[in-house]
């Protein structure tokens, strides 16, 4: 546990913010030293390296599930890119179904 904390005081250090975290009483806070070594992790030669994240889409999730459903990637279980296909469809079904805007239930009345 010394060495992360070594560690992440050099980190803030170097990003400049130490003496801030430091007057917060922030800089030996567990999230923070976690947070630090995150940022150590995924920098590489002064250079902070992209995180793999879900690609945002710009379109409206009812409209892209319609147009996923109407083709023939969907229609043919065999069909090549049908994994990555069915993956976007149900994380689209999953924010359809939480949004405020998913069709009412019959029992909500």
């Amino acid at each position: 546990y010394q060495n992360m904390m070594v560690e992440a005081r050099r980190i803030a250090d170097e990003l400049g913010i130490y003496t801030t975290l430091e007057k917060k009483g922030l800089a030996s806070d567990p999230e923070i030293i976690g947070m630090l070594q995150e940022i150590k992790n995924r920098t590489k030669e002064g250079v902070i390296l992209p995180v793999d994240e879900p690609l945002t889409s710009t379109k409206d999730p009812k409209v892209e599930l319609k147009e996923i459903m109407a083709s023939e990637t969907f229609k043919n279980r065999f069909a090549v890119g049908r994994k990555e296909m069915m993956k976007r469809y149900m994380e689209l079904c999953t924010i359809v179904g939480n949004s405020d805007n998913a069709p009412k239930r019959i029992q909500d009345g």
